[in-house]
């Protein structure tokens, strides 16, 4: 994933993940010292290893969060913006066109399509 996410995202991932994992294993050990040299109690060196435990990132699946929100919005704009369009263009004609004028409209249509020999024909039976 390294030469990939170097090249479409900028950064390297696994060299940031290695990164925030000493960054994190450095604070460990300075919290440890605090307590060693009495600085800190058993209580606040126990908030402080659950805060790094809660603060922990997965730079990869931070990245892969990210573009999925990311396509998921996308998508959404753009299915709306293509609905907004069509309704808009669609409705448009609609409403231009007076309600008589599309039912002479469908009755020319019917006519024209065979709809009065067939008309003949089930009034016959």
């Amino acid at each position: 994933m390294g030469l990939f996410s170097k090249i479409f995202l900028g950064v390297d991932l696994d060299e940031e993940q290695k990164r925030s994992d000493q960054a994190d294993s450095s604070l460990e050990k300075l919290n440890k010292d605090a307590l060693d040299r009495g600085i800190w109690s058993q209580e606040t060196y126990e908030a402080a290893q659950q805060h790094i435990e809660a603060g922990r990132i997965d730079a990869q699946g931070e990245v892969s969060h990210a573009f999925i929100e990311g396509a998921k919005e996308g998508m959404a704009n753009m299915t709306g913006a293509v609905n907004s369009t069509l309704s808009w263009g669609v409705g448009s004609i609609f409403k231009a066109i007076p309600l008589s004028i599309w039912l002479i409209a469908a009755a020319v249509l019917f006519v024209w399509m065979g709809g009065l020999v067939w008309l003949r024909g089930r009034m016959a039976q």
